[in-house]
């Protein structure tokens, strides 16, 4: 994201990196992730499965 506001012609000086949405919301939801019957509904074993999150380059 740096290099593309870079690019952009942001100056570095007003460049700030201030977290990542994706992992400040698994850690805040995880915990509560762990207490559901999701897994026990969907006939899934712990670490059977991969869960991921894909994205269009264009974002």
């Amino acid at each position: 994201a740096n290099k593309n506001l870079r690019n952009e012609g942001i100056e570095d000086k007003k460049i700030h990196l201030v977290g990542d949405v994706m992992i400040d919301t698994l850690i805040k939801y995880k915990d509560i992730a762990k207490r559901r019957s999701i897994l026990k509904r969907l006939a899934l074993k712990r670490k059977d499965y991969a869960l991921l999150t894909l994205h269009r380059p264009s974002n």
